[in-house]
């Protein structure tokens, strides 16, 4: 059985990518009905990450041209499949980006960021630059009414963040090196201190690392090709007992591995398809261990949402800049040209 979608919502705007560096705004039909586990979306806000960047300069490869880009985003319900229970029409809810089929053996224990059959919006399927959004009631969560619409777009990535985390053991007083002053190395970094954990956090830009200093990493370093010897100082000679790598380049995580004492872990978070050499007697020498970190789970959505309500990490500090949903397409190269010292662009709906 289906649901006849609210009336009066016969078409809605979005943005398309319709080649690489070339985007538009274009009016498309509305579905007439939704099914028995859909909800319509009507967006309130979203952001602009840097995996949008890539997609829209071609970098990472969306899977069909012409496609809807975004998949960091927040909306208003404005109507239900008659199966669903979790949301119902009016609630402001988060949405998971993630695609997946729900019945492989994966899945079923749990580890639908790993599913085979799975992708992104925004780059496998049409995603949230749009003004109205069909989707599963699996795919959404339930905000508070009061969740401050900028930040809100910013619990997905959060989201990947904890995932990451929780795949490793981070004790309290252990020594951390964050590579990348980032949004999401900035959110590890406020995690970790929340933990405990001692952070040393490693980039290239100045803007970026007295960011890091504001949120509580207890030393700085600017990345100008000495940092190995300085962090073994910094350690007296023992190294750090946890290294993330949030840039994802082969160059880091090798480091990574030199500056690690004995028993430590690597989290490879960065994402990139470089291939390196590993120096393979250190790993042995050491028992290092190398954790990957692969997108979030429901889980992880729901500890995002606990942590941003209650106040453990500052997600406000990231919302560098405000567009209106129409000014992306003139504004999207200015995003690019200024992202080393900015960090999210949000993009509103109303």
């Amino acid at each position: 059985m289906k649901v006849i979608i609210v009336s009066g919502i016969s078409t809605y705007r979005a943005l398309v990518l319709e080649q690489p560096k070339k985007v538009a705004i274009r009016i498309n039909e509305m579905l007439k009905e939704i099914k028995r586990d859909e909800v319509l979306i009507k967006m309130l806000s979203a952001s602009i990450c840097e995996t949008d960047l890539k997609i829209y300069e071609g970098s990472i490869k969306a899977k069909k041209l012409p496609i809807v880009m975004g998949h960091e985003g927040v909306g208003k319900v404005i109507a239900t499949g008659n199966g669903v229970t979790s949301v119902r029409e009016g609630d402001i809810v988060l949405i998971d980006p993630n695609i997946y089929d729900g019945v492989c053996d994966l899945c079923r224990v749990g580890l639908t960021n790993l599913c085979p059959n799975g992708g992104l919006l925004g780059r496998d399927e049409d995603g949230l630059f749009r003004e109205y959004v069909i989707l599963k009631e699996q795919n959404l969560y339930k905000l508070p009414s009061n969740i401050d619409l900028r930040i809100a777009p910013l619990i997905q990535p959060l989201s990947t963040v904890a995932h990451a985390q929780r795949q490793i053991n981070i004790d309290i007083g252990n020594v951390v090196v964050i590579f990348g002053t980032g949004v999401t190395g900035l959110m590890h970094l406020q995690l970790i201190k929340a933990r405990g954990g001692y952070v040393i956090a490693v980039g290239r830009n100045q803007f970026k690392l007295e960011m890091a200093k504001k949120l509580g990493a207890d030393i700085t370093l600017l990345d100008n090709g000495d940092v190995q010897r300085k962090i073994l100082e910094l350690t007296d000679g023992k190294g750090a007992d946890i290294v993330i790598d949030a840039i994802g380049h082969p160059d880091v995580a090798k480091q990574a591995i030199k500056i690690l004492k004995p028993k430590g872990t690597l989290l490879q978070f960065g994402i990139s398809s470089m291939e390196m050499q590993i120096p393979m007697y250190e790993i042995y020498f050491k028992e290092i261990k190398i954790q990957g970190a692969r997108s979030s789970t429901s889980a992880d959505f729901l500890e995002a949402i606990r942590i941003t309500i209650l106040n453990k990490v500052n997600l406000d500090i990231f919302c560098s800049t405000v567009l209106k949903f129409d000014e992306i397409p003139e504004k999207i190269n200015y995003v690019i040209e200024n992202k080393a010292n900015m960090f999210r662009a949000i993009v509103t709906f109303t």
